[in-house]
């Protein structure tokens, strides 16, 4: 039903925003490609709950929109931003809220790039890296480590 009414619209770029792995016969539709945004500095965390990874394992956060193919998170890349080491100690929350602010600007960013093929090279020193689910383990370390889901500041603001 999805696939049938992306196709009656003739959709050059599909935007997502889904934790689903898109089959082919739905990749195929749109004429220029699909474009997810993931919330990591690509290829490093992928997968779920990215800025506690990045933060867990001190790695390079920000956001990336790229190329959606069959694989998670794996793509060409369009449009890479990095939050600045200064501010690597905001919450989880916070980080989000950032991110998600920055993605209408870096969304038409994508697009433009996507149309004209342009593709960002990966980082090489991003090392790959994918996650899933935290364990409880995962948790009290990150706490340990001075780190905070959310605060009292990130839900009044």
């Amino acid at each position: 039903e999805f696939v049938t009414f992306v196709k009656q619209l003739q959709t050059d770029i599909l935007f997502i925003s889904v934790d689903d792995i898109l089959r082919p016969h739905v990749l195929d539709v749109p004429a220029l490609g699909t474009i997810n945004k993931h919330a990591a500095v690509l290829p490093g965390c992928r997968g779920l709950f990215p800025y506690f990874w990045a933060l867990l394992y001190d790695v390079p956060a920000g956001v990336t929109f790229h190329e959606v193919t069959e694989r998670i998170d794996d793509g060409r890349y369009l449009v890479q931003y990095w939050l600045p080491r200064e501010e690597r100690r905001l919450s989880v929350l916070a980080y989000y809220k950032k991110v998600f602010s920055m993605f209408p600007s870096m969304a038409v960013q994508a697009a433009k790039a996507m149309s004209e093929q342009e593709f960002t090279a990966p980082c090489e020193k991003i090392q790959s890296s994918y996650f899933s689910l935290p364990s409880r383990a995962d948790y009290v370390r990150f706490r340990r480590l001075g780190h905070v889901v959310a605060r009292l500041d990130d839900v009044l603001v």
